[in-house]
């Protein structure tokens, strides 16, 4: 049993299917083994299906108040790995780089590890601003930036963390792509924080005038 719904796990594209998955798990799967096998399955996830992350990632967040050992798990393999490639300092296997990175930003939004680890792995990816660290900090910022620059415990630290990436973009010499991907990046962030401001604020003065 425990095999076919690992085999499923591919087929969860939506949040319905995250919530029959998760009850299924708890009421027919839940036991010590097979939360084992179900965290080295998420963990597994093919470099390839990125678009598999934002659910997988809402599947541990679903299961998490009855099985906190499995968002525990999962974060402790994902930030492994992310140290491993870090020292390892190499130039290969950038897809799962950055399917890495991907899946512990997703798990921040879903606050399934603490935004300090998001904040932590952008810090040490910024120190070490060069060649795959260019494109997996983007993807870090580009999955999780705007959650941690809208929540108010976090805003001033990924700010400072955004400025200090748009001045390592001036002096580093970057190409035209990683420079395109930067700039991306951080404005996309700021970008849409700004769009949420004025829609708020259209929608206040439409509520004056439609009281006046």
């Amino acid at each position: 049993m425990m095999e076919g719904f690992i085999a499923k796990l591919s087929n969860i594209s939506n949040r319905d299917l995250v919530n029959e998955g998760a009850q299924e798990f708890c009421l027919k799967l839940n036991t010590k083994s097979n939360r084992k096998k179900l965290v080295r399955a998420l963990y597994g996830v093919s470099r390839n299906r990125l678009d598999l992350l934002p659910f997988h990632a809402r599947l541990v967040r679903t299961l998490s108040p009855i099985l906190p050992d499995i968002p525990t798990d999962l974060f402790t393999l994902l930030k492994k790995e992310f140290i491993y490639h870090l020292r390892k300092k190499d130039q290969n296997n950038l897809e799962t780089k950055v399917k890495n990175i991907r899946f512990i930003g997703e798990l921040c939004k879903f606050e399934m590890c603490e935004k300090s680890d998001a904040l932590w792995c952008l810090r040490v990816l910024l120190e070490q601003f060069t060649h795959h660290n260019i494109e997996i900090a983007c993807s870090l910022v580009e999955c999780c930036g705007r959650y941690l620059f809208r929540s108010t415990d976090t805003h001033l630290k990924t700010n400072h963390l955004l400025d200090q990436m748009m001045r390592k973009k001036a002096v580093h010499n970057l190409d035209t792509r990683q420079i395109t991907m930067v700039e991306n990046a951080t404005i996309i962030v700021i970008l849409q924080i700004v769009l949420l401001m004025l829609r708020k604020s259209d929608l206040h003065c439409t509520s004056i005038l439609g009281n006046c």
